[in-house]
Protein backbone atom coordinates (compact mmCIF):
# COMPACT_ATOMS: atom_id res chain seq x y z
CA UNK A 1 0.00 0.00 0.00
CA UNK A 2 1.17 3.33 -0.86
CA UNK A 3 1.69 6.17 1.46
CA UNK A 4 -1.21 8.13 0.26
CA UNK A 5 -3.66 5.08 0.56
CA UNK A 6 -2.20 4.27 4.12
CA UNK A 7 -2.55 7.51 5.50
CA UNK A 8 -6.31 8.07 3.57
CA UNK A 9 -7.57 4.33 4.91
CA UNK A 10 -6.15 5.45 8.29
CA UNK A 11 -7.54 8.91 9.03
CA UNK A 12 -11.05 7.62 7.10
CA UNK A 13 -10.50 4.31 9.05
CA UNK A 14 -11.45 1.84 6.78
CA UNK A 15 -7.81 0.74 7.16
CA UNK A 16 -8.07 -3.52 7.93
CA UNK A 17 -5.15 -3.76 10.42
CA UNK A 18 -3.36 -1.37 12.08
CA UNK A 19 0.15 -2.93 12.54
CA UNK A 20 2.94 -1.31 14.41
CA UNK A 21 5.01 -0.63 11.71
CA UNK A 22 1.66 1.32 10.05
CA UNK A 23 1.66 3.37 13.16
CA UNK A 24 5.68 4.08 12.78
CA UNK A 25 5.03 4.80 9.44
CA UNK A 26 2.21 6.88 9.57
CA UNK A 27 4.37 9.24 12.55
CA UNK A 28 6.68 9.65 9.97
CA UNK A 29 4.59 10.56 6.89
CA UNK A 30 3.16 13.10 9.42
CA UNK A 31 5.92 14.51 10.78
CA UNK A 32 7.50 14.98 7.04
CA UNK A 33 4.59 16.58 6.44
CA UNK A 34 4.32 19.32 9.56
CA UNK A 35 6.67 18.31 11.92
CA UNK A 36 6.35 16.67 15.58
CA UNK A 37 3.68 18.73 17.29
CA UNK A 38 1.47 18.41 13.69
CA UNK A 39 2.52 14.47 13.38
CA UNK A 40 1.69 13.91 17.31
CA UNK A 41 -2.10 15.93 16.63
CA UNK A 42 -3.04 13.72 13.54
CA UNK A 43 -1.92 10.74 14.95
CA UNK A 44 -3.49 10.79 18.32
CA UNK A 45 -6.96 11.82 16.40
CA UNK A 46 -6.62 9.13 14.08
CA UNK A 47 -5.94 6.66 16.14
CA UNK A 48 -9.05 8.21 19.10
CA UNK A 49 -11.38 7.75 15.58
CA UNK A 50 -9.48 4.57 14.27
CA UNK A 51 -10.52 2.78 17.71
CA UNK A 52 -13.71 4.29 18.18
CA UNK A 53 -14.86 3.02 15.12
CA UNK A 54 -14.08 0.06 15.66
CA UNK A 55 -15.58 -0.97 19.19
CA UNK A 56 -12.50 -0.57 21.04
CA UNK A 57 -11.99 2.80 22.10
CA UNK A 58 -10.17 1.65 25.70
CA UNK A 59 -7.18 0.75 23.45
CA UNK A 60 -5.94 4.21 22.66
CA UNK A 61 -3.28 5.05 25.39
CA UNK A 62 -2.63 9.00 25.79
CA UNK A 63 1.09 8.26 26.46
CA UNK A 64 1.92 5.85 24.38
CA UNK A 65 1.06 7.35 21.94
CA UNK A 66 2.60 10.77 22.85
CA UNK A 67 5.94 8.87 23.23
CA UNK A 68 5.89 7.14 19.92
CA UNK A 69 5.09 10.17 18.57
CA UNK A 70 7.78 12.43 19.74
CA UNK A 71 10.52 9.60 19.24
CA UNK A 72 9.47 9.07 15.61
CA UNK A 73 8.95 13.08 14.89
CA UNK A 74 11.84 13.97 16.65
CA UNK A 75 14.42 11.38 14.52
CA UNK A 76 11.99 12.00 10.78
CA UNK A 77 12.89 15.83 11.51
CA UNK A 78 16.43 15.14 12.31
CA UNK A 79 16.78 13.02 9.37
CA UNK A 80 14.73 15.06 7.07
CA UNK A 81 12.69 12.97 4.20
CA UNK A 82 14.54 10.28 2.52
CA UNK A 83 11.37 7.70 2.38
CA UNK A 84 10.02 6.07 5.06
CA UNK A 85 12.29 2.54 4.23
CA UNK A 86 15.11 4.75 3.89
CA UNK A 87 13.89 5.46 7.66
CA UNK A 88 13.43 2.55 8.94
CA UNK A 89 16.79 1.06 7.57
CA UNK A 90 18.61 3.64 9.60
CA UNK A 91 16.18 3.30 12.96
CA UNK A 92 16.11 -0.83 13.61
CA UNK A 93 15.16 0.75 17.36
CA UNK A 94 11.56 1.60 16.31
CA UNK A 95 10.63 -2.32 15.25
CA UNK A 96 10.95 -3.04 19.17
CA UNK A 97 7.34 -2.90 20.70
CA UNK A 98 9.22 -2.51 23.94
CA UNK A 99 11.02 0.61 22.79
CA UNK A 100 8.98 2.68 25.93
CA UNK A 101 10.54 0.25 28.32
CA UNK A 102 13.67 2.07 28.44
CA UNK A 103 12.24 5.44 28.74
CA UNK A 104 9.33 4.74 31.43
CA UNK A 105 9.98 2.70 34.46
CA UNK A 106 8.08 -0.68 35.09
CA UNK A 107 4.54 -0.34 35.85
CA UNK A 108 4.56 3.44 34.78
CA UNK A 109 2.59 2.63 31.22
CA UNK A 110 0.23 0.40 33.03
CA UNK A 111 -1.22 3.19 35.04
CA UNK A 112 -4.50 4.72 34.69
CA UNK A 113 -2.98 8.18 34.52
CA UNK A 114 -0.89 6.82 31.79
CA UNK A 115 -3.76 5.52 30.14
CA UNK A 116 -5.54 8.52 30.19
CA UNK A 117 -3.22 11.74 30.27
CA UNK A 118 0.58 12.07 28.86
CA UNK A 119 3.32 10.92 31.43
CA UNK A 120 6.76 12.36 31.18
CA UNK A 121 9.04 9.35 30.76
CA UNK A 122 10.78 8.50 34.22
CA UNK A 123 13.74 6.48 33.19
CA UNK A 124 15.56 8.93 30.23
CA UNK A 125 13.63 11.95 28.65
CA UNK A 126 12.51 11.57 25.26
Amino acid sequence: MDDVELVSQFEDTSLPDLSHRDHVRLVYLYAVEGGADAAYARVRKGLIAYTSARGVSHYFHETRTWAWAQLVASATVADGDGGFDAFAARHPEFDRRDLLDDYYAPGVLDSQEAHDAVVEPTLKSI
